[in-house]
């Protein structure tokens, strides 16, 4: 035992350095595992928060200008696009990994037109919620008649 203390040492590491570090390293790591298991339940409503900035984007951005502008969801990717066709353009755009998206908007998008109101297929007025659920937890985005967008 004496021989490999030396060893240690001749590099110039004493016994306390070593046991100062193996404590620091347990504490790090102690504290980093929970923080890693706990990812899906703040994905979740991180995510809806987020997705609710997005739809007062689009919103906004069809109360400034002329076009329409949509919000679609197409597998774990989501869009806001202004425009209709092969003119649109697009304004934002992402993904919601791990997490997945449910709405009762049929085609999976809602467009907002230049008062702010969703409206759904042929440009009916419609109220509607996107859901979004990793794991147990769940979180929605509700979208109503009036424009107001609301995270439960």
């Amino acid at each position: 035992m004496r021989v490999r203390l030396q060893a240690l040492e001749e590099y110039g590491v004493s016994l306390i350095e070593l046991v100062a570090v193996l404590l620091a390293m347990g504490i790090l790591a102690s504290v980093s595992v929970p923080l890693a298991s706990a990812g899906g339940r703040y994905t979740v409503p991180l995510t809806a928060r987020h997705i609710a900035v997005v739809l007062r984007l689009a919103q906004s951005e069809a109360q400034a200008g002329d076009d329409r502008v949509r919000f679609q969801l197409s597998g774990s990717r989501w869009t806001v696009c202004r425009g209709q066709g092969s003119s649109s353009v697009t304004l934002a755009c992402g993904d919601f990994g791990a997490v997945s998206c449910a709405t009762n908007y049929p085609g999976g998008w809602v467009e907002f037109d230049r008062r702010g109101y969703p409206l759904s297929v042929n440009s009916s007025p419609r109220a509607g919620s996107f859901t979004f659920s990793y794991g147990g937890l769940q979180s929605s985005v509700v979208l109503q008649l009036t424009g107001r967008v609301r995270v439960r």
